[in-house]
């Protein structure tokens, strides 16, 4: 399905939302799928060709899904050469994902939290984001 993608973060964080929209969209089929061999999602935005319009999006957890489209956020891959043995860096990422012809609705961005910002910049340190921690779930008894 054809989606118009805004990009919310850039390698300084959260984007301001007159920005995004002076930047404006991009546009592609949005494919959401399952990772080969894992259960987590991936999103790629791609043209007709089969080519990428951005980079792809791996553990990507849709955040908020309603008429008008939807917000994704997961970890961004950007491949540095052709080859599959070719270096890639990554980052955090959100899309604001919307159906063409619809108005892109922007918040003005809010001043975050002290300690969401302390585990943004820790995470960013070590690459382990402790969102993604699961020790902490309780699981049935039996279970390790």
């Amino acid at each position: 399905m054809q989606f118009d993608v805004y990009r919310l973060i850039d390698s300084g964080g959260l984007m301001d939302p007159v920005e995004v929209l002076k930047i404006g969209p991009a546009r592609g089929e949005l494919v959401l799928s399952k990772r080969r061999g894992d259960s987590t999602l991936m999103a790629q935005l791609m043209k007709p060709d089969g080519s990428y319009v951005l980079p792809v999006m791996i553990y990507a957890q849709v955040i908020k899904i309603d008429e008008k489209g939807m917000l994704i956020e997961g970890t961004q891959v950007i491949q540095r050469g052709d080859s599959l043995k070719a270096r890639s860096t990554s980052a955090r990422q959100r899309w604001l994902c919307k159906f063409p012809g619809q108005p892109a609705v922007l918040a003005p961005r809010t001043k975050p939290h002290r300690r969401d910002l302390a585990r943004d910049a820790a995470a960013q340190r070590s690459g382990f984001d402790p969102r993604d921690d699961d020790r902490d779930v309780e699981r049935p008894s039996g279970e390790v």
